[in-house]
């Protein structure tokens, strides 16, 4: 098969370490003073139930280059021992961040939460769970979207 270019620049923003094997499940944001901001998990396991924290990078030239180190949006708490999947939605409150937290018990305690930053993501409130149920909720990464017509936000 022949080798496909595709447009465009990639490179490689975060590297896997001994310490941190893994980077998972991230969003970006347009913010509005022209930055993007990136959120993903930084696993502390190459594992999928390995402990996770929210790490948040920012880029002022259009993705070309990214913070040299990545500032930390949200660790683990309480019960809540990974957290992951990220997926960014706007609103007229502000910013809005859903995250996946999971539970000790990783197979049958995952749960939706939700942030919201008012200041274009240098800052965030505290966590708030929203998924009502007990029991392993998914929502994949980038996946919340706002309706035009009302700007309700689903979270599927």
């Amino acid at each position: 098969m022949p080798l496909i270019i595709l447009p465009g620049i990639s490179r490689r923003i975060l590297m896997a370490s001994k310490e941190f094997p893994r980077y998972s499940e991230g969003d970006v944001v347009d913010l509005t003073d022209g930055r993007l901001l990136l959120a993903l998990a930084r696993k502390q396991g190459a594992g999928d139930f390995a402990s996770g924290t929210l790490i948040g990078l920012f880029s002022t030239d259009g993705g070309l280059t990214w913070d040299d180190q990545p500032h930390i949006i949200h660790a683990p708490w309480d019960d809540v021992v990974d957290l992951m999947s990220v997926s960014f939605a706007r609103t007229k409150r502000g910013l809005h961040l859903f995250f996946l937290g999971r539970g000790k018990n990783a197979t049958r305690d995952t749960r939706v939460y939700q942030m919201l930053s008012t200041d274009e993501g240098k800052t965030w409130s505290q966590p708030v769970r929203i998924s009502a149920r007990d029991g392993y909720h998914i929502v994949n990464n980038a996946r919340v979207l706002r309706t035009a017509d009302k700007g309700r936000l689903i979270i599927p």
